[in-house]
C-alpha cells in the first residue's frame, strides 16, 4: 500500500486524507477530528508503524462505522492501531429492532366425543334394586328369557314352570310360618309353552304367604342363575312392613321396602354373575306378600 502512493512517507498523509473522508461522512466537527489525527510530528513522536498494521486497523474502523457495528450512542471506544493511541467518539448509529420469534398459537383443546353407543348395546339398568308401583290389572306376558314361573294360577298352589329348557329358577320357596292361599291379584299373567299347564291368558290370581301374628318373618325366597342379568319378580304386600332383601352367597347386598298396598309392585333386580343370588320378599309376623310370576333374563 505504502509503494503504491511512493514510499513510508506518504502514509500519514494519505491515513488522514481517509480519515478526513470519513469524518466528513459521519462526524460534524471536522475541524475537531482533523486536529486530533494530523498532530505534529513535534508534538507527540510516534514510532515507525508496522507494515499494513495501521492501514489494517483503520480499515476495521471504517468498516464498523459504515455498518453500524460500532454505532453505540453515547460510548467512546479507544483505538489502538500500530502504537497510536488516541479517543474516538462513536458517531451515533439508528439501532436496529431486536426481532423476537412470536411463539406460535397454541391450538383451543378439542372436547373429546362421547363414545358411539352399538346397536346391540343393552340399556343401563336403574340400578341394582328397584320397586316400582302398577295400577291394577297391570298384564304381564312372560315370553322370552331363560326361565320363567307362574305361582298361583292353580287352585292347588302347584307352581308352573316353562317346559322348555330345564329349571333355571329356584323356588318360590317358602321361609317363615308360612299359610298359602290363592286368592285375587292386581296382575294378569299370560304364557305357552309351560307345565303342568301349557299355557294361561290373562289369569288374575297369585299365591299369598302370610304368618301368624307374633311369628317370624314370613314370606317366599327365589334364587337366580348365575349367568342371569336381572330377576323381576311381579310381587306385592298386604300391609307395611314388608321389604325384599338380595342376599349375594349368604350375605346381605341390597334391601329394599315394599308399599304394603293392594296394587302390585315390580320388582327388578340386576345381576352380575358373581356368586349365588337369592331374592327373598318377607314380612313381620302377621303381615302378608304375595307372587304372581317371576323371570330371568
Amino acid at each position: 500500500m505504502r509503494a503504491e502512493r511512493g514510499g513510508s512517507g506518504d502514509a500519514e498523509p494519505w491515513l488522514a486524507e481517509l480519515l478526513r473522508a470519513e469524518a466528513e461522512r459521519h462526524a460534524p466537527d471536522l475541524e475537531s477530528v482533523h486536529r486530533r489525527l494530523v498532530r505534529e510530528p513535534q508534538e507527540r513522536p510516534a514510532p515507525r508503524p508496522r507494515r499494513g498494521g495501521l492501514v489494517w486497523a483503520v480499515a476495521g474502523v471504517v468498516v464498523a462505522t459504515a455498518t453500524g457495528g460500532l454505532a453505540v450512542a453515547g460510548i467512546s471506544d479507544l483505538l489502538v492501531a500500530s502504537g497510536h493511541t488516541g479517543t474516538v467518539r462513536v458517531v451515533p448509529g439508528t439501532p436496529v429492532p431486536a426481532v423476537t420469534p412470536s411463539a406460535a398459537p397454541v391450538p383451543a383443546p378439542v372436547p373429546a366425543s362421547a363414545p358411539a353407543r352399538s346397536a346391540g348395546a343393552r340399556p343401563a339398568p336403574e340400578g341394582p334394586l328397584t320397586v316400582r308401583p302398577v295400577a291394577a290389572g297391570h298384564r304381564v306376558s312372560l315370553a322370552g328369557g331363560l326361565d320363567w314361573v307362574v305361582a298361583g294360577s292353580r287352585r292347588d298352589a302347584t307352581t308352573v314352570r316353562r317346559l322348555a329348557g330345564g329349571q333355571v329358577l329356584g323356588g318360590p320357596h317358602l321361609v317363615g310360618d308360612p299359610r298359602v292361599e290363592v286368592a285375587a291379584g292386581p296382575f294378569r299373567t299370560s304364557w305357552t309353552g309351560g307345565l303342568p299347564d301349557a299355557r294361561g291368558s290373562g289369569v288374575g290370581t297369585w299365591l299369598t304367604v302370610r304368618g301368624r301374628p307374633g311369628g317370624p318373618r314370613t314370606g317366599f325366597l327365589v334364587a337366580a342363575p348365575a349367568r342371569a342379568s336381572s330377576l323381576t319378580l311381579y310381587a306385592g304386600a298386604g300391609a307395611a312392613g314388608a321389604r325384599v332383601t338380595v342376599l349375594v352367597d349368604g350375605r346381605t347386598r341390597d334391601v329394599a321396602t315394599l308399599p304394603g298396598s293392594p296394587a302390585g309392585q315390580v320388582v327388578t333386580v340386576s345381576l352380575d354373575g358373581r356368586g349365588r343370588v337369592e331374592v327373598r320378599v318377607d314380612a313381620a309376623g302377621g303381615g302378608m306378600v304375595a307372587l304372581a310370576a317371576a323371570v330371568a333374563r
